[in-house]
């Protein structure tokens, strides 16, 4: 059942539901209102949510048709927080990518827009991580002229409304961590100008491994961990 919600909160739902919010954790992940715990997530595909609660599956209540769901009261741990979703008959099991912090810092911030980040490929791309004890890709990229950036992907359903990025204020650089996606993932960016409203899908310029051409999509990939043996040699 949808509930009905004042016509402010179903404005506030707008840049998410049309792929336009530069903020999207503002409106998704944990949040408090009337001084208890919140979980909003946005899953187009699904029919219902639950919240994984040791054995047992406790619904989200779904709160706009297009796919917003809610869970008020006690949350666990971001590690802890599983959520169930029914889609095409399919359950899918994964954690909250709005419940992650950006894990960005103000430093490479600032080195990169310094043009002083000699090493930015650490920085910006895809990069295989653990936040929280939880497995996932961080994805980074600067788009100094977009209103929105989205990853899309297979895991998605290469669907912009559903992995958008978080800004990190005037620095044109955008993130988000998507827990459970591992080596071997497609992916590119979905780009919205801030100025014209037109979309683009890009390769990441900072794709350490693509698909074959003639496609263009970047790969996951571990980072090189080849253990050079030629320190004897170089002294």
């Amino acid at each position: 059942m949808v509930t009905n919600l004042t016509s402010k909160m179903h404005k506030d739902f707008e840049p998410i539901l049309t792929a336009r919010s530069h903020d999207p954790h503002a409106l998704l992940g944990p949040h408090q209102a009337g001084g208890r715990p919140l979980l909003r997530v946005f899953r187009p595909f699904a029919s219902t949510v639950s919240l994984r609660a040791g054995s047992e599956d406790r619904p989200l209540q779904r709160v706009h048709a297009a796919g917003i769901f809610e869970w008020r009261g006690e949350l666990p741990p971001a590690k802890d927080r599983i959520l169930v979703a029914a889609e095409d008959g399919v359950k899918i099991v994964f954690h909250d990518p709005y419940s992650f912090p950006a894990t960005l810092t103000q430093d490479d911030l600032y080195l990169f827009n310094a043009g002083k980040l000699h090493q930015a490929y650490r920085s910006l791309g895809a990069h295989v991580r653990s936040i929280d004890g939880v497995d996932g890709v961080r994805f980074t990229v600067w788009a100094p002229n977009a209103g929105r950036v989205s990853v899309v992907g297979a895991f998605n359903r290469w669907d912009g409304r559903v992995h958008a990025m978080r800004t990190h204020g005037a620095s044109g650089v955008w993130e988000l961590f998507i827990p459970g996606l591992a080596p071997g993932e497609l992916y590119k960016f979905e780009i919205r100008n801030h100025r014209t409203g037109q979309i683009f899908v890009k390769s990441d310029p900072y794709g350490a491994a693509f698909e074959m051409r003639p496609s263009t999509a970047a790969r996951v990939t571990r980072e090189n961990v080849f253990a050079w043996n030629d320190a004897a040699w170089n002294k």
